[in-house]
């Protein structure tokens, strides 16, 4: 019955009395008594419809009618009344009203945006807030930052999203319901206007909006970030920090939107420019002190959900207390205390200021004894890059355990009183994957082993023809994500009621500031300007500490997609100074020395009782993703005694079945933490059964260090400034140790180098720069062990093979160029099997020899060997 926003705000509204019905939905929207909330989120869905289609003057008189406001003066515009309205409505829903409200309210303030009778007023009210920001912290200028820069993804009554079923189909709906407690929305078909629940995860949110804010307003947001930065990181103690770091994280919100909608590069220009990118540096680098399964939209609720303004005289308790105890929150020291050191004995003396940062980051955020911190890092070759790795092994899911080797190391900077123990539940391990921003390491020199011996392959069944794709595990892991962040987001709510400690709060918007900080720096490193050079000052790293670029974008392709991640590693790569890139280069082979989480084995009795039933599950904690890979024996009745897998618990999602000859269990990655499986056998035929093993995955340092060496490796301008000799080094000896997909991908580094080296002229380049071809013994040997074919039509033959057939057949096309075969058949070659050959060859020789009756050495060799024993 509305007529079209086209027709513009003059258009004839015959059809309604506006004066008296604008009245009535102003007065049910400001909550009039006796309206429920349904009926109030009516009325703010039909306002917004009239006010796109209505001279801001009748508004105005509306308002004024309704809630008796001073009549309109001439030093007001039209529209003023109504925009003072609505922001003062939005400033009391942060307040009071709560998440419900503030979002479609916001919502409707941006959709009036895009129309030319109120666009103009927004934009005023929107510069007067930037004007009064950060001076003026009041709720209204925090509300009018949500209007620009978007409030989070909320599945509120009226919102838009794209439902996916079971079959794959995208539908739009509409969300009529949200229940949280469950995990399910009520949605109505837009098309055939039917209702239906369905699980939260299964709604992509259709974010409507129009950029907002222009030039003069972003250089705004640039003063605002400055100032709020500068701040913040002064750790300012008043009554305003909560609303302060809100502001920040706000502004970064609105920066990261004007940089995405900014098709010159002049955003990213200016903020190069004015010197902003340090602040960033730092800001990203801190660590959220939350579990990294929180999703950014999920905190943002969060901080929404649980904000009330600080009272006067009121003391914060028990709730700070609290906040730190519950899954998910910050962790307290006092929740694993550490072991009495005894005096003289400082578990970090004589480290540098690198490592100590490290040791105190691990310990505040898993809880780790410090001791026992320096045991391991003393055992482990003095790396900070792996002790992260190491003291999250040392979990088993209920409590702290380490070896009893480190144990003994400890004792030299603990006293021998009995060490406390302490009891974690599987809820607070899940927990400890907390997000504790850039993990330093320093770098170790480069020194091929004079013993290297190429790690054996894992011994599994083929591969699958058709196997899943990267989209695919990505998705499923997206959904699993969402799930586990919302059961955070619920728990949280509950345990904090309807309002959290002010010092919790500010923990909150904090995370929230520093992981927008980390999506505008990836932003402005991927949109970085062509006049400008990536330096070490132009980040602000500290003079000799070069390998945190490395470090930084490790921490980055955490929080984007691969396709951002690889983009922001292009033009890092493309801008990077020419002494910055042989130190990012050796930093990044150290990467790839990263091993995968721990390996699980599960398997059946052998051969399998009739009727057995087995149900468990497998968890390996931090995992991305499981590989799962069976053993070559696996065999079952067809048909009959099933072995079903799947990321959840019913069994339902990412759902795998195995039955029958063992050419029927091809390995498979499946996302996730957890893998459930059931096995159900009947009363007939008993056979092997079945064994497989678990080993989880992760988007760790190994897949930041293969990105972007592949990336420095392609590029031909970036090429000659590399330590191709050391690079040639260093990854040999990380393929000789990895497996897998790990090992694969080096792999397909080293190719890389062989042929840059082919195509590039060998003769003017420096001596220093020519690679070691013998270093591939190791590989050469294990490669001469794996079987030449598959026993099954469904599987092929082995990725790592047949690169490693490519990877020899360069390297002796290579050896022929620079005329080198002989000494690298002798130095590649086994001393065994090369007499084999020999000797099979002397043997071909007097074959011959003998049959056209010539005598020379062979055959006299032959004659003089001794007979053959004759077979029985």
């Amino acid at each position: 019955m509305l007529p079209e926003p086209g027709k513009g705000p003059d258009c004839a509204m015959d059809v309604f009395n506006v004066s008296k019905l604008l009245p009535l939905l102003f007065d049910i929207v400001k909550g009039g008594a006796g309206y429920n909330i349904n009926t109030q989120h009516l009325a703010l869905g039909l306002l917004q419809k009239f006010l796109r289609r209505i001279n801001p003057n009748a508004s105005d008189t509306a308002i004024v009618v309704c809630f008796a406001w001073p009549s309109i003066t001439p030093d007001f515009l039209t529209g003023q009344t109504t925009v003072d309205f609505l922001f003062s409505l939005g400033a009391s829903c942060l307040e009071w009203r709560g998440l419900d409200w503030v979002a479609p309210l916001a919502t409707a303030l941006q959709s009036l945006c895009q129309t030319r009778q109120w666009r103009p007023l927004l934009n005023s009210r929107f510069s007067k807030s930037l004007d009064s920001l950060p001076t003026d912290l009041s709720l209204s200028h925090v509300f009018a930052l949500f209007v620009m820069a978007g409030f989070p993804e909320v599945l509120c009554p009226g919102s838009q999203a794209l439902l996916q079923d079971n079959g794959g189909d995208v539908k739009p709906v509409v969300v009529v319901k949200h229940f949280s407690e469950k995990g399910e929305v009520m949605v109505m078909d837009v098309r055939s206007r039917r209702r239906k629940t369905v699980k939260d995860y299964q709604l992509d949110y259709q974010v409507q909006q129009e950029p907002v804010l222009d030039g003069e307003r972003f250089g705004k947001l640039l003063t605002i970030l400055s100032g709020v930065s500068r701040e913040v990181s002064e750790s300012r103690e008043d009554r305003n920090r909560v609303e302060r770091v809100w502001v920040l994280a706000l502004t970064l919100k609105a920066v990261l939107l004007c940089i995405k909608n900014d098709k010159n590069g002049t955003c990213t220009q200016d903020l190069v420019e004015q010197g902003l990118c340090p602040a960033l540096v730092q800001l990203a680098s801190k660590g959220t002190g939350f579990s990294r399964q929180w999703l950014l939209k999920d905190l943002e609720v969060l901080g929404v959900t649980l904000y009330r303004p600080e009272k006067p005289n009121t003391e914060e308790k028990g709730a700070s207390e609290t906040s730190s105890e519950s899954e998910g929150a910050p962790a307290s020291k006092e929740a694993t205390p550490d072991l009495p050191v005894a005096q003289g004995l400082d578990p970090c003396e004589g480290l540098d200021e690198a490592t100590k940062i490290c040791f105190q980051i691990t310990h505040e955020a898993l809880g780790a004894p410090m001791p026992i911190l320096r045991a391991i890092y003393e055992l482990h070759g003095k790396q900070t890059n792996d002790l992260l790795d190491e003291v999250q092994k040392c979990f088993d899911g209920d409590a702290f355990h380490a070896s009893e080797e480190v144990r003994k190391m400890a004792a030299k900077w603990q006293v021998t009183s009995e060490e406390p123990k302490v009891e974690h539940t599987p809820e607070d391990f899940e927990s400890r994957a907390t997000d504790v921003g850039v993990i330093p390491f320093i770098p170790l020199p480069m020194k091929p082993s004079a013993h290297l011996v190429a790690v054996e392959e894992p011994t599994t069944c083929g591969e699958k023809l058709i196997k899943t794709s990267e989209a695919e595990l990505r998705d499923s892991y997206e959904k699993q994500q969402r799930s586990k962040s919302s059961a955070l987001l619920k728990k949280e709510v509950q345990t904090h009621g309807k309002a959290a400690s002010r010092k919790y709060l500010y923990q909150v918007n904090m995370a929230v500031a520093t992981l927008y900080a980390r999506h505008v720096l990836c932003s402005v490193l991927a949109n970085w300007p062509e006049s400008s050079t990536i330096k070490s000052e132009t980040l602000g790293f500290p003079p000799g500490l070069e390998t945190h670029l490395a470090s930084l974008l490790d921490l980055l392709q955490r929080v984007v997609e691969k396709d951002d991640f690889q983009q922001v590693v292009e033009n890092v790569v493309t801008h990077c100074g020419s002494e910055m890139l042989a130190v990012f280069a050796k930093a990044t082979c150290q990467f790839m020395e990263e091993t995968n989480l721990a390996t699980e084995t599960k398997e059946s009795a052998h051969p399998y009782k009739s009727n057995t039933e087995i149900t468990d599950k497998v968890h390996i904690p931090n995992a991305v993703f499981l590989s799962v890979r069976f053993d070559p024996q696996c065999h079952t009745e067809e048909d009959c005694d099933e072995l079903a897998m799947s990321s959840s618990k019913d069994l339902k999602q990412d759902r795998h079945v195995f039955s029958g000859p063992h050419n029927k269990w091809a390995g498979f990655d499946i996302p996730g933490d957890t893998l459930y499986y059931k096995f159900e056998g009947d009363s007939s035929s008993n056979l092997w059964g079945f064994r497989f093993t678990v080993t989880g995955g992760r988007s760790g340092r190994f897949n930041t260090g293969y990105v972007i060496l592949n990336t420095l490796l392609s590029k031909s301008t970036v090429f000659s400034h590399l330590p191709i000799k050391l690079l040639w080094e260093w990854l040999v000896q990380v393929a000789c140790r990895q497996t897998s997909q790990q090992r694969l991908k080096v792999v397909e580094l080293l190719l890389r180098i062989l042929t840059a080296c082919s195509l590039r002229s060998y003769g003017n380049a420096p001596p220093d720069q020519d690679i070691d071809l013998s270093l591939l013994k190791p590989l050469w040997k294990l490669y001469s062990t794996m079987p030449d074919n598959t026993d099954s039509s469904a599987t092929i033959l082995p990725p790592l093979q047949r690169a490693l057939t490519e990877l020899f057949i360069l390297a002796e096309d290579l050896a022929m160029e620079w005329g080198i075969e002989d000494n690298y058949l002798l130095q590649v070659m086994n001393e065994d099997a090369f007499r084999k050959s020999a000797a099979q060859g002397l043997r071909n020789v007097a074959a011959i020899s003998l049959a056209i009756k010539y005598k020379n050495k062979a055959t006299e060799a032959l004659e003089r060997a001794p007979a053959a024993p004759k077979a029985p």
